[in-house]
């Protein structure tokens, strides 16, 4: 068995998986897979050998001409469709076996956020980047307003995401204002859809939302980017239940409205041990 492999493959473009069996090098079998069947397989090998060499031409794997990309390497496929021509295309990614986490924590800075509220928030990302150690996470930031942006990304690195931390501590990113909630889904949708990890995003409030169906339908569109996002929100003093309530995605995660940001520890260690529990099957 030792010249098989067995590779699990994500393609960012159809947001769709695929299962590659390689023998001596050659890839001998391909077949797509469910979303909910990729969570269970972790691979044997996470190198792809190189398409154009490897991949046998027969009756079973397809012709060696390239049909899955137009000339300017746009798919050609529909979304979700998967044959042995897309892997042509060179789109496919290898995500991790039972592995690291994209977390995204979108951070409420409108004005009704006090310096209180942010610093409870900040030790709230802390521990639980202290308790997930070991999984090899990547990080990303996002305080929102009237705007949304980041101020750290796919970063790990304790040091800048302290650096970063601070400056919403302190009220100086630059991303108060409205408590417009669509801003930070619209902002982290690209990447999302593009990361070869699952990803993790804890949204926090504590607010009323300016445009309910503005956050939503942004909220909406991210997931149909990437079905298998898993969003935490969290809800503190003034939020609405009515805004909180159709941004979750987990079904163990059902929070109630917190009185207010000292609940945030608390909440987020909850998280982590949702994630710990579950290791790299969301």
């Amino acid at each position: 068995m030792a010249d098989r492999s067995f590779i699990k493959l994500y393609c960012p473009i159809k947001n769709a998986y695929a299962f590659l069996t390689v023998d001596k090098g050659k890839i001998t079998n391909f077949q797509s897979i469910k979303e909910e069947d990729a969570k269970e397989i972790q691979n044997a090998s996470s190198v792809l050998p190189p398409i154009s060499e490897n991949l046998l031409s027969d009756a079973l794997t397809g012709t060696r001409t390239p049909n899955s990309v137009d000339k300017k390497s746009r798919c050609v496929f529909d979304k979700g469709v998967m044959t042995y021509q897309c892997l042509f295309c060179n789109a496919f990614q290898v995500p991790a076996s039972g592995g690291p986490y994209d977390v995204y924590f979108l951070m409420d800075e409108s004005g009704s956020m006090s310096m209180t509220d942010r610093t409870q928030g900040v030790n709230a990302i802390k521990n639980i980047i202290i308790s997930l150690t070991g999984m090899g996470n990547h990080y990303n930031f996002v305080p929102w307003g009237t705007e949304a942006g980041y101020i750290f990304k796919d970063e790990t690195n304790g040091t800048r995401i302290n650096n970063g931390l601070e400056l919403y501590r302190l009220g100086r990113t630059g991303y108060r204002g409205r408590t417009c909630a669509d801003t930070p889904f619209i902002l982290i949708k690209d990447q999302v859809m593009r990361s070869p990890r699952e990803s993790i995003i804890i949204f926090v409030t504590d607010g009323g939302f300016e445009a309910p169906k503005k956050a939503f339908d942004a909220h909406a569109a991210l997931l149909r980017a990437r079905p298998t996002a898993k969003v935490f929100a969290i809800g503190i003093a003034e939020a609405k239940k009515e805004n909180i309530d159709p941004l979750n995605t987990d079904g163990e995660w059902n929070p109630e409205i917190f009185k207010d940001s000292s609940a945030l520890t608390r909440a987020f260690e909850d998280i982590a041990e949702l994630l710990k529990k579950r290791g790299g099957n969301l």
